[in-house]
């Protein structure tokens, strides 16, 4: 099986397990999901095995958006870009708390604060992201981002110009 297709069947897990086992008895019922996304990131300059500083930018495309109290919102974009001491070791964009804009295809927006989690899953990197929106549409609900990339190949790390860019899926889930 596919490093790939592994990726996308552990994506598929997780959308559908989140919910399930991260909503309290009291929480509200799901109210948005966009189970479909791809997650891009570039490296400049690129990783290698050693330390520097590189501008890590990501760009996240949820489509596929149901959402109940919003009709309207089918897709999002999210979009950070942050410099620092990188390597192919320490790859990750941003740090394990924090906070990135959402922007809906309404043009309206949100501001997604989180804890984050990494798990190796059959190789591949998982980032789960859980935490709260905290301004913008949706403000208060509970949020999961989960983003797996598949494995990278490491001889990228070793030679000019480095590990310039990784790829995988992203989903969101709101409640």
């Amino acid at each position: 099986m596919s490093s790939m297709l592994k990726a996308l069947l552990a994506l598929t897990l997780t959308v559908a397990i989140v919910p399930v086992v991260a909503a309290p008895a009291h929480a509200s019922p799901l109210d948005l999901t966009c189970a479909v996304g791809t997650e891009t990131e570039s490296y400049h300059p690129g990783l290698r095995l050693f330390s520097q500083t590189v501008t890590v930018t990501v760009q996240r495309i949820l489509s596929s958006c149901v959402s109940v109290s919003h009709p309207a919102v089918t897709s999002a974009v999210i979009t950070v870009s942050v410099s620092a001491e990188k390597s192919c070791l320490d790859a990750l964009p941003e740090p394990s708390t924090g906070s990135f804009p959402i922007t809906w295809n309404t043009a309206q927006s949100s501001v997604f604060t989180f804890n984050r989690t990494v798990a190796i899953v059959g190789g591949a990197t998982v980032i789960t992201r859980t935490g709260t929106i905290t301004s913008g549409l949706f403000s208060g609900a509970t949020a999961v981002n989960t983003t797996i990339l598949p494995v990278t190949n490491p001889l990228d790390c070793l030679f000019e110009p480095g590990l310039t860019a990784a790829s995988g899926t992203s989903a969101l889930v709101l409640s």
